[in-house]
């Protein structure tokens, strides 16, 4: 009982924030409108609650026992964050430059799992920064910015055709390009907290 209270205690406004704007950022929720109005129109099923589930179950997985599976196949974290830098990095040029660098399949009967909910949303770009945000935030504000998250992305796969008429293409794209600037100056904080140490 300590425990958990203790636990719901290291809830913090601030760390909160933090936390659900980098994984905005990583989890590329403009950049999903995009993909998923993409698949809408190649006649892919999107299952908005099936996709929110999968990615809160990857996510929490990843964030509660991520480290051991690390450590089962002899990755340490810095590594892994390193790692997920160079994805983060290359998330934030594609979204920027407008070029494609990871490429997948999608089947329209199995759209909402592979690769929607995994590995365009969830991806080891978003895992990474799972890893980079357990390093400097309590467990509690990361799971709930994740929640947050999901729950937004779940909102826009729902309503990817309303939002489409809303906001316009146009502010889409402007966003998409603005995240992906953020995830380019993410990845590029992380290679020199570790490498220029």
């Amino acid at each position: 009982m300590d425990s958990l209270y203790a636990f719901l205690k290291a809830y913090d406004l601030q760390q909160f924030i933090s936390c659900f704007f980098m994984l905005f950022a990583a989890l590329n929720v403009p950049g999903t409108l995009a993909v998923t109005i993409n698949m809408r129109k190649k006649g892919s099923y999107i299952n908005a609650p099936q996709i929110a589930v999968v990615g809160s179950i990857i996510l929490l997985s990843f964030l509660l026992i991520g480290q051991y599976v690390l450590t089962l196949f002899g990755v340490d974290t810095d590594s892994f964050i390193l790692a997920g830098s160079v994805i983060i990095l290359l998330l934030g040029l594609e979204m920027c430059l407008n070029i494609s660098i990871f490429k997948g399949e999608a089947d329209a009967a199995t759209a909402s799992v592979v690769p929607l909910a995994f590995p365009i949303i969830v991806g080891p770009g978003t895992l990474s920064t799972l890893l980079i945000l357990k390093a400097d935030h309590q467990s509690i504000n990361i799971m709930l910015a994740s929640l947050s998250n999901l729950a937004l992305i779940f909102f826009v796969l729902q309503y990817s055709e309303w939002l489409e008429a809303r906001i316009g293409k146009l502010v889409v794209s402007i966003i998409q390009k603005l995240i992906g600037l953020i995830l380019i100056a993410i990845a590029i904080q992380r290679f020199k907290a570790y490498l220029f140490v």
